[in-house]
């Protein structure tokens, strides 16, 4: 008989038939777990594809070969056949376990989304993929029941705010909050609420309070406004009077002012303007410049005695 590892040149060592004696062993495609083409294949049943393309399968192929190839493939056939029928049984048991199970979470999940989060399943299942969507069903309904009755406690809790506050916007500063709640943020509101009235009650005494003794400070600046206006007028009316006085003397003082600047021009005699202390020339009349025959500039540089 042919040698599979000769006529290939194999050195797969680990091969169950690599330099076998017995010839039964050199029947390699009866053989399980050979090394051929560079990978480890099965029973006959799996690789007869490959084996019937073999030079040494050919090579060694005889009647007794082929009676017990066929009685080997007999028996691979009819075990593969038992485990297809018995994998068929699996799946379809499997297959109705699977719609009991997708049945009971569809209906589940149908109740909880009509508003019923209290329902719950059994999550004892022979699949492990049905007992962990029950859980997961189950946990959604816990969650979904927790939130529906938080959001009951928060719709009681805030209708008891809105009806202070209404209270409240109605002049009734002493009503307060005293609903209480395992909800943390409700507790906190309705501190905070009732902090807030209270201090919007003091803020409004105050302001009363405030009121009143700006209402007595108004009368007293009103008073003292009064006063004052009056005192005011007096020296108002006693200030114009010292303003005509003042107008008429400024208007008395102008006259003589240009009174005598007249008579100074005009004068028929040479009229001097001097420093007292020095005699010098302060200003000149039309006659001295017409008499002295200085102009009035030389003559402001002169004294009496100079000229």
């Amino acid at each position: 008989m042919v040698k599979c590892w000769e006529v290939f040149e194999c050195k797969e060592k680990a091969c169950p038939v690599y330099k076998a004696r017995d010839h039964l062993d050199l029947r390699c495609w009866l053989v399980p777990g050979t090394h051929c083409r560079n990978g480890i294949q099965g029973n006959f049943a799996e690789k007869i594809g490959m084996c019937l393309e073999c030079e040494a399968f050919t090579a060694n192929m005889n009647l007794d070969s082929l009676q017990e190839t066929l009685m080997v493939a007999a028996e691979q056939f009819t075990e593969f056949r038992r485990m297809v029928e018995e994998r068929d049984r699996e799946l379809e048991d499997t297959s109705m376990e699977l719609a009991i199970g997708l049945s009971e979470v569809f209906e589940a999940l149908k109740r909880i989304s009509s508003g019923d989060p209290w329902v719950r399943l059994p999550e004892s299942s022979e699949l492990e993929l049905i007992g962990k969507l029950k859980h997961m069903v189950n946990l959604t309904a816990e969650n979904l029941a927790e939130i529906v009755d938080l959001s009951h406690e928060f719709a009681i809790g805030l209708a008891e705010h809105f009806d202070v506050l209404h209270r409240v916007s109605k002049g009734d500063l002493s009503a307060q909050v005293t609903g209480s709640s395992e909800v943390e943020l409700l507790e906190l509101l309705k501190r905070e609420m009732n902090q807030t009235i209270e201090s919007v009650a003091r803020e409004i005494a105050e302001r009363e309070r405030a009121e009143e003794e700006l209402l007595k400070a108004r009368a007293e600046l009103k008073k003292r406004v009064e006063d004052r206006t009056a005192e005011l007028m007096r020296a108002y009316k006693h200030l114009m009077l010292e303003k005509e006085e003042h107008e008429r003397a400024e208007k008395e003082a102008r006259a003589s002012e240009e009174k005598h600047r007249l008579l100074f021009k005009h004068d028929p005699n040479p009229l001097f303007v001097v420093e007292l202390n020095r005699g010098a020339i302060l200003d000149v009349n039309e006659r001295a410049i017409e008499k002295y025959g200085h102009s009035r500039q030389e003559m402001s540089r002169m004294s009496l005695l100079d000229l």
